[in-house]
């Protein structure tokens, strides 16, 4: 959770309702992976900044926005990405097309 003294942002409903629409292993492109990765890192960067500045300013509603929207972003490319079976899904698969 992220907060200041006048405004508070909690990420913990979404997070949880994400997690439990999302039971398959996303498997994704080298391009999606790369993405993740430089959105990662770029809303690491951002949560330490307001972190360190320490003391809320005009500008911490600015960072906030910036680290809501490249988590959006995050989430985005994750929700869109291929969902990888599951070993009994795949099971399955290969069992009715062996009986057929």
């Amino acid at each position: 959770m992220i907060a200041t003294t006048t405004t508070e942002i909690s990420f913990a409903d979404s997070v949880a309702a994400h997690s439990l629409r999302r039971r398959h292993r996303a498997r994704l492109k080298t391009e999606a992976a790369r993405g993740l990765e430089k959105l990662g890192h770029a809303i690491e960067y951002l949560c330490h900044q307001f972190i360190d500045d320490g003391v809320p300013n005009n500008n911490s509603r600015n960072q906030l926005d910036a680290i809501e929207v490249l988590m959006a972003l995050h989430r985005g490319i994750h929700a869109d990405a291929p969902q990888c079976p599951t070993v009994f899904e795949r099971f399955k698969v290969g069992l009715e097309q062996f009986t057929a």
